[in-house]
């Protein structure tokens, strides 16, 4: 059998199906793989990327979801080369074409995959800062209070205990909440990347429609077809959902760092004016008459302060906590539909017989 044409409304050209078979091997593999490496290697986060606090909201809704996009791909990558693998064994069963002529996925092209670097945001990152200025603030103002004291030999100190102890609470509490940049840029990255390379994902999509470029009807055409057809367009579709779930991934990512960071900013400016205002008062209570005033307003300025940290730190786990529901729409179980096509009985058999690409049995062509 020459396998050009089987009969006068069921067609096979060998040469067509293994020219297909490579193009997708070349074109398309190598992204998908990629795209899986990424997912694999470099999208996890750390147990407290975000902070102590907010981590604990996190990494129950991100591990999973996390997870299951990884297995999606897997499973992508895993249908890819079975169909690679199957179209390759039709062409080579219909005109017994040397085993050399097989396509070897080991031998195919493979797109770089490094370990992503950060990328930077155009608003400011989050960061220690506002925790090393608020303990180099604390630690300062504790200092100077007590050598003044002692200078002196005045018992003012004491006043100081209240918004120094508060101060030290939400410097902790602070602390508790500031997530690693780099770690996260990386996280962000490679989920950029992921979408990156299923955007190039785009090969399959022509072995379908009936009248694709890369398989017309008139390289393949029976009774099978249809079915075939079916699968191309939705494995694309899935191919196509995955890279939109890796974008949004991205995007959700980004936005919750945004808005770490201006909870960030707007609780350093609060704590620069918290620190000018008790420094100011220290310096006013070495006057009798304004020293209960002073002592009073220091306790005051401090509560406020440890008050607009614990809400900042609320606000602050409430964004994280969204990013994680955010994340978990995307745990499904993987969508890459397993390729099985029959053909019905007749110009091959009194049987129907099997026709897939995937798990092949055509004893019709034997």
């Amino acid at each position: 059998m020459a396998g050009e044409q089987v009969s006068a409304d069921k067609k096979q050209d060998r040469a067509r199906i293994e020219d297909a078979a490579r193009s997708v091997a070349n074109h398309n593999y190598p992204h998908l793989r990629a795209a899986v490496q990424y997912a694999q290697q470099y999208t996890a986060l750390g147990s407290y990327a975000f902070g102590l606090l907010p981590s604990d909201v996190l990494m129950p809704q991100y591990n999973p979801a996390r997870d299951s996009q990884v297995k999606n791909l897997e499973d992508g990558l895993d249908r890819l080369e079975k169909l690679i693998a199957g179209m390759n064994r039709v062409a080579y069963r219909m005109s017994a074409t040397e085993a050399a002529n097989t396509i070897n996925l080991a031998g195919v092209r493979r797109e770089p995959v490094t370990r992503p670097s950060p990328k930077p945001l155009p608003t400011k990152e989050t960061g220690s800062g506002p925790v090393i200025f608020r303990a180099v603030a604390t630690g300062s103002l504790l200092a100077v209070t007590y050598k003044a004291a002692l200078i002196l030999k005045c018992s003012f100190s004491a006043f100081m205990w209240y918004p120094t102890g508060l101060t030290l609470i939400s410097l902790g509490l602070w602390a508790s909440v500031q997530p690693d940049d780099d770690e996260i840029g990386r996280v962000r990255s490679a989920w950029s990347s992921v979408s990156e390379e299923l955007r190039s994902v785009t090969t399959v999509a022509q072995l379908g429609n009936g009248g694709g470029t890369l398989l017309p009807r008139t390289a393949w055409d029976d009774d099978a077809r249809d079915t075939f057809d079916v699968w191309a367009t939705r494995f694309s579709t899935e191919v196509h959902k995955a890279e939109t779930y890796a974008a949004d991934a991205t995007a959700a990512l980004e936005k919750t760092v945004r808005d770490i960071a201006d909870i960030n900013e707007h609780m350093n400016a609060y704590d620069v004016a918290t620190m000018v205002s008790l420094f100011a008062l220290y310096v006013a209570g070495f006057y009798a008459v304004y020293r209960f005033p002073a002592a009073l307003a220091q306790r005051v300025i401090a509560a406020s302060n440890g008050i607009a940290t614990g809400i900042s730190v609320a606000t602050l786990c409430f964004q994280v906590a969204n990013y994680g529901d955010h994340m978990s729409r995307f745990s499904e179980d993987g969508r890459f539909q397993k390729l099985d096509v029959h053909n019905g009985p007749g110009a091959y058999g009194l049987n129907p017989v099997t026709d897939t690409f995937i798990d092949l049995d055509i004893d019709w062509l034997k």
